[in-house]
């Protein structure tokens, strides 16, 4: 693959992470303004009385946003595995993390600690009490989401289970590269499929509801893999999953009408939601929408932009959502408007601010990141 083609390839990423971060924001919202969330269980269609608020609750595309998180990984794992591959270089360790840690930390630390100094309330809990030094601690190593404790895993931003997770797919991606050298990318994929799925079917037979077994990393490794998948087969200029459109089409109708088994969806939507970004992905990357991309930029653009600092809005959205929507609550608007502005006035102001973030914080610290590296390559 050429490296000019690269920036173009990026920049639709960017309009990947555009969507993936709205998607997530959208769901925290509709947790925040839907008061019987996931009101459907498996013997819905049976049992259960069908309303219409309890279709919309279920089935509204908001309710599905947290999958953005899966688009997140695959994304993850496209980007990481094709830059090691253009490079055309053996993997150097050192500078590897080096770019990830400034890619990632800076940012997150000054998130994580004001959350934390907010308030002197919160300062006692997370310095004085044994479960709050527990979660701040857990926090600073980027290991919180192994807790099988809801109080540590999600107790200072709810969002920040996912990043300790991609950390810990960043410290496995050499083992990644030593297991596709031994047996070849596509044969570690199904591996990982079938750990995946054998570790799942597992916790669904002893009906295990913990935290630390459904984040852990290596059940979620197929996920970022599949991305890595795409990545190399579109370096090769070839498709990854010959399969229709209407292949496509077909598999995300089966997504959303899965949600009425919320069970076994509650278990596989990870890895469906994962699969179906993965065959979206590697047919955008061969479509003739790459080739007019200039039709869509009426609509492309913003996306762009918001997908440019979706890593801050990721930071900050959910502790400050609640805030922000009670703001947009007490003004004195008219009903039928007041709904929708509960979404978009909280999504402007956070993404305000988490562009003045991407500004001055994101960016000096790649800058930094790309100095110290280039000066470890210098020694």
């Amino acid at each position: 693959m050429k490296s000019s083609s690269y920036p173009q390839q990026l920049e639709l990423f960017d309009l990947l992470r555009g969507v993936a971060i709205l998607a997530v924001f959208g769901y925290h919202w509709h947790i925040h303004t839907v008061n019987d969330y996931f009101p459907i269980t498996t013997d819905f269609i049976f049992n259960e009385p069908i309303t219409i608020h309890k279709l919309y609750t279920t089935f509204s595309p908001l309710a599905f946003g947290h999958v953005g998180v899966q688009l997140f990984l695959v994304i993850s794992g496209f980007l990481i595995h094709y830059s090691y591959l253009r490079k055309e270089k053996a993997f150097n360790g050192r500078d590897f993390f080096s770019r990830r840690f400034w890619r990632i930390y800076p940012p997150y630390l000054l998130i994580l600690l004001f959350f934390v100094f907010r308030s002197s309330d919160q300062i006692l809990y997370y310095f004085k009490a044994p479960i709050g030094k527990q979660a701040f601690f857990t926090h600073l190593l980027m290991v919180h989401n192994l807790s099988g404790d809801s109080r540590i895993i999600f107790g200072i931003n709810s969002s920040f289970w996912s990043l300790a997770l991609e950390v810990q797919l960043y410290l496995l991606y050499p083992l990644f590269l030593y297991l596709r050298k031994k047996w070849s990318i596509s044969t570690l994929c199904w591996v990982l499929f079938v750990w995946h799925l054998i570790s799942i079917s597992f916790l669904i037979y002893i009906q295990s509801q913990k935290l630390s077994e459904i984040t852990f990393v290596i059940n979620s490794w197929i996920i970022w893999a599949w991305g890595a998948l795409i990545a190399e087969n579109y370096y090769n200029h070839k498709r990854t999953f010959n399969i229709s459109d209407t292949g496509i089409c077909l598999f995300v109708v089966f997504f959303v009408v899965s949600k009425v088994f919320l069970f076994l969806f509650s278990y596989l939507s990870f890895l469906m939601a994962a699969f179906m970004f993965a065959l979206i992905i590697d047919r955008l990357l061969f479509s003739s929408y790459q080739l007019n991309r200039k039709k869509y930029q009426w609509i492309e653009k913003p996306i762009v932009y918001v997908g440019l600092c979706s890593y801050s809005i990721y930071l900050i959205h959910q502790p400050i959502m609640g805030d922000l929507i009670d703001l947009v609550n007490r003004l004195t608007i008219h009903s039928y408007l007041k709904t929708p502005l509960t979404l978009i006035i909280p999504f402007l102001i956070t993404f305000a601010i988490s562009y003045v973030l991407y500004l001055f914080i994101e960016l000096k610290s790649i800058q930094i990141g790309h100095y110290v590296s280039s000066r470890m390559k210098n020694k």
